[in-house]
C-alpha cells in the first residue's frame, strides 16, 4: 500500500504515451529519457502509428508536484473536503476517491493495478471548479462536519486549520496554472 499521493499536471498527449507505456511513468516523473519496452507489441505499434518514440515535450527535469499532504490515513477527509459528502461521486471530484474505491470514479486508469490515474485537460476546469467554491469558511465547516460523522474527537486549532487550508489553496493553484495551459493532471498512490 502506498502512504502517499502524488499530484502533478502534464499535457495529453503525455497522458496518452504514459498510458500506452506505464513504464515510462517514473522516469517522466523524473525527467529522464525512458527506455520503452521493444517488446512484439511495442514494435508493431510503432510501425503503425509511430507512437513507441519519445515526445518532442518529454520532461529534462523532474516534475513538480501539486499536490497537499494526502495520505492513506487522510484520503477520505481530502475527498469530503472536495465534495461535501463521503459518498461515490463522478467527474473531477472523484479524484481522492480513486485511493478506496478503484471501480468507482470518472479518472483514466493508467496501469492494471489501478495504482496511477490521470484526468485529461478536459475535466481540469470541473477540478478548479470544486476547490474555488472551497472557501475558508466552508473547508473550516466540512472539516468539523467530517469529524462529527466519523465520531472523532477534533483537536485542530485555527493554526492546524490554516495549513491544510494553505496546502489546498497551493493545490488549487497549482490545478489553476494546469487549466491555464490546458493540461491534465496524474497521481500515483
Amino acid at each position: 500500500m502506498a502512504l502517499y499521493m502524488s499530484i502533478f499536471a502534464l499535457n495529453d498527449s503525455q497522458i496518452e504515451f504514459i498510458k500506452r507505456h506505464p513504464e515510462s511513468l517514473f522516469s517522466f516523473i523524473e525527467g529522464e529519457k525512458p527506455e520503452i519496452n521493444t517488446g512484439f507489441v511495442s514494435k508493431y505499434s510503432r510501425l503503425l502509428s509511430n507512437k513507441a518514440q519519445v515526445l518532442k515535450d518529454w520532461p529534462i527535469e523532474p516534475v513538480e508536484m501539486i499536490n497537499p499532504v494526502v495520505t492513506h490515513k487522510n484520503v477520505e477527509l481530502y475527498h469530503y473536503l472536495l465534495n461535501g459528502t463521503d459518498e461515490i461521486v463522478f467527474g473531477a471530484g472523484s479524484l481522492f476517491q480513486t485511493w478506496f474505491n478503484i471501480k468507482e470514479h470518472s479518472a483514466i486508469s493508467m496501469d492494471s493495478c489501478n495504482d496511477n490515474f490521470a484526468f485529461s485537460s478536459a475535466q481540469i476546469p470541473e477540478l478548479l471548479g470544486l476547490l474555488n467554491d472551497l472557501s475558508f469558511g466552508v473547508f473550516k465547516s466540512r472539516f468539523d462536519k467530517w469529524f462529527q460523522i466519523k465520531d472523532l474527537e477534533l483537536y485542530e486549532t485555527e493554526e492546524s486549520y490554516q495549513e491544510t487550508y494553505r496546502a489546498l489553496i497551493k493545490f488549487r493553484n497549482g490545478v489553476e496554472i494546469a487549466v491555464r495551459n490546458k493540461h491534465g493532471l496524474m497521481w500515483i498512490h
